[in-house]
């Protein structure tokens, strides 16, 4: 089995090495080809990948450079790739974070006996004394997309690295990124969880995610911005329900698109005046997704409670004010949390 990790490249000449010498590290036993995206950045990242790929030849593993003419952003970067890519299956690797020299190889074994759209694991942090989360789904496999799409993003992780993906799948679900978008990781995988019908999961840890990034895109990019990006990726998701979802998964949807709304508008209190606030509120009232029928009446009777002032039939002043103070509400119990933790 051909694996092919894909590597857009991003102001990483001090990290490139580590991230290269991780896939040369690779116990695993079958074919790799390492893609790596030159997306016109200004420093010596490319050089250093030159350099390290003259000197650093391994029976197994092929290293491909791919050039754009100017940058064009991760997205554009990871489809690149995707495109270019030969390997059964695909892995997307930052390039400023590594592998565990096992990674491959743990992901792979679970398709010697069959196959699945995608396999995946948990991660650590590195640079920081922080735990990263660690998955609260049982290890084994998924089948059927119910179990899949009830477990995204509360179970399983929404980044787009460290998940081994059949390339077939995603070719034949068009799964690319979308481009221009900062949080393009959660509009993919939430297109992933909802067209996959297998997956399979491992406890181990396969990836060493760099937490402290200098030159990390999301550390750049203001709040706002991060705001902005959100909605247009929670637009996604209601076009994507709405084309794949199904009664059984709408529960789980419709709580992970109100939980995002709110989070986005506690996040604008810090860094919205008043009217970009309305505004925000305006665009958060246009995403919606119908409540399931089955759901037991009494939990349908607090959602409406807690979401009502969506509703058409409500002023959008006052439906703002309950917004506002729910959000007050949730900001004072976030706080509350915080202290007893």
């Amino acid at each position: 089995m051909k694996i092919s990790i894909i590597v857009p490249v991003y102001h990483v000449e001090n990290y490139i090495t580590a991230c290269l010498e991780s896939v040369k590290n690779q116990d695993y036993e079958g074919e790799i080809e390492c893609i790596l995206i030159d997306d016109c950045g200004k420093d010596k990242s490319i050089t250093c990948i030159e350099n390290y790929i003259s000197s650093n030849a391994k029976k197994g593993l092929v290293f491909k450079i791919l050039h754009h003419e100017k940058n064009r952003g991760l997205s554009a970067a990871r489809n690149t790739g995707m495109d270019a890519a030969t390997g059964d299956y695909l892995y997307f690797l930052d390039s400023d974070d590594t592998i565990e020299p096992n990674a491959i190889r743990l992901l792979t074994a679970p398709l010697k006996k069959k196959k699945y759209d995608f396999v995946t694991a948990n991660y650590q942090f590195t640079g920081t004394d922080v735990k990263a989360p660690v998955m609260t789904i049982n290890e084994g496999e998924y089948l059927g997309n119910e179990p899949i799409v009830n477990t995204y993003h509360t179970q399983w992780f929404a980044m787009a690295w460290n998940k081994l993906v059949s390339k077939d799948f995603l070719k034949s679900n068009s799964l690319y990124f979308k481009e221009g978008l900062i949080r393009e990781d959660e509009l993919w995988s939430f297109k992933l969880a909802c067209t996959a019908t297998s997956m399979y999961v491992i406890h181990a840890t396969t990836y060493n995610y760099l937490l402290q990034r200098k030159d990390s895109i999301m550390a750049a990019t203001d709040q706002i911005k991060k705001i902005d990006a959100m909605r247009t990726v929670m637009a996604g998701w209601v076009e994507t329900a709405q084309a794949y979802s199904h009664e059984y998964s709408q529960q789980h949807l419709y709580y992970l698109l109100e939980m995002t709304k709110r989070n986005c508008f506690i996040d604008a209190q810090d860094c919205m005046d008043d009217a970009k606030r309305l505004n925000l509120y305006k665009q958060l009232r246009t995403l919606s997704l119908p409540l399931p029928i089955s759901m037991p009446p009494g939990k349908k009777l607090a959602i409406w409670v807690r979401d009502f002032h969506y509703s058409p039939l409500i002023p959008v002043k006052l439906g703002y004010s309950y917004m506002s103070m729910m959000v007050r509400l949730a900001i004072i119990v976030r706080r509350f949390k915080k202290r007893l933790s």
